[in-house]
């Protein structure tokens, strides 16, 4: 290795996302330490519902409208991760396909992921205040 690499981790995580009725697992990685996740989890969400909202219910047009919204939901949910995730998640559901209760399978993937970022985050978040409490400690009065 040359003098002039340097090395620095991110703290990337990978977590499995289970096909339940396949039983096919795809890995989807996050940084648990990147909080900023959580704001664009809540924009993509918005920006979600914006582009569902504007598909139109007759069908004129309605075929091209359901592709840029699924476009656009591609998109977001590659932004909320800083990387190329829509392949793997919707790689056998489209991000518009609906349950018996009417709920997008975007909208359950995030409702399934956001739990598990957001216990992570607190973890990160936990550690990193524990470990700043330790060094600072011998600085604060008794």
């Amino acid at each position: 290795m040359s003098s002039n690499t340097i090395n620095l981790s991110e703290g990337i995580e990978k977590f499995n996302l289970v096909f339940t009725d396949r039983d096919e697992a795809v890995t989807i990685e996050f940084n648990p330490s990147d909080t900023d996740i959580l704001m664009r989890i809540e924009k993509s969400r918005e920006n979600i519902e914006k582009a569902l909202a504007e598909i139109p219910k007759d069908e004129t047009d309605s075929a091209k409208a359901v592709m840029l919204a699924g476009n656009i939901i591609r998109q977001e949910i590659d932004y909320i991760f800083g990387s190329k995730i829509s392949d793997k998640v919707f790689m056998y559901c489209s991000p518009l396909a609906l349950n018996a209760s009417g709920i997008t399978f975007a909208e359950r993937f995030l409702a399934a992921v956001t739990p598990h970022i957001q216990s992570r985050i607190n973890d990160a978040n936990r550690a990193s205040a524990e470990r700043i409490a330790k060094h600072t400690a011998k600085y604060t009065k008794k």
